[in-house]
């Protein structure tokens, strides 16, 4: 409604009874301005109260110390995963031409970042932004790579480097674009 060239919004909304009876309005209504509820401030969230809360990262939700953020279920699962231990990554390479592979991570619990890089045809490393890869106590699995034959060499390098080499199996001969949507399993052991 317009009143001395002001255009002011107004919604009617139900009063306590919404609240109280599921979302269901019941009762008599309370006329509010719109305008103002942009400006209103929304308490924080808690156990008890209905608010505003941020989204814990994964590895917030693995640490576990942060009682003001909510967990997401790939937090909640890495969360799981880490109660064991065992740090986790899994997740997706694939490498054309001579282009860098690129590493898609589905499940993340290691806690570093991961760089992947060609190093020469058929040879790439994967990088971690710290010490993670503990010689006698990290497995490094690849899965199929997509092309046939193919013949994948994954090997842990040292504590930072993994390697992973591709080669045509039937020749020998290293090679790229080789590894197409193919599965990365890397575990590390208490």
């Amino acid at each position: 409604m317009a009143r001395q060239g002001k255009v002011e919004a107004f919604e009617y909304i139900a009063d306590a009874a919404l609240a109280a009876n599921g979302g269901l309005a019941q009762g008599p209504k309370t006329k509010i301005n719109i305008e103002n509820l942009a400006t209103a401030a929304v308490p924080d969230a808690t156990e008890t109260v209905k608010g505003k809360a941020e989204l814990a990262t994964v590895i917030e939700a693995v640490a576990g110390a942060d009682a003001t953020r909510i967990v997401t279920p790939a937090g909640l699962a890495a969360a799981i995963a880490n109660n064991t231990g065992i740090l986790t990554f899994k997740g997706i390479i694939t490498q054309s031409g001579t282009d860098v592979p690129v590493l898609t991570p589905i499940v993340d619990t290691l806690g570093v970042t991961l760089t992947p890089t060609r190093a020469g045809v058929g040879g790439y490393r994967i990088t971690a932004s710290g010490n993670i890869f503990t010689l006698d106590r990290t497995l490094f699995l690849m899965g199929h790579p997509g092309v046939s034959p193919t013949s994948v060499l994954a090997v842990i390098n040292s504590a930072t480097e993994l390697q992973i080499n591709t080669a045509v199996s039937n020749t020998g001969a290293a090679a790229d674009s080789r590894l197409v949507r193919c599965s990365v399993l890397i575990e590390v052991y208490p």
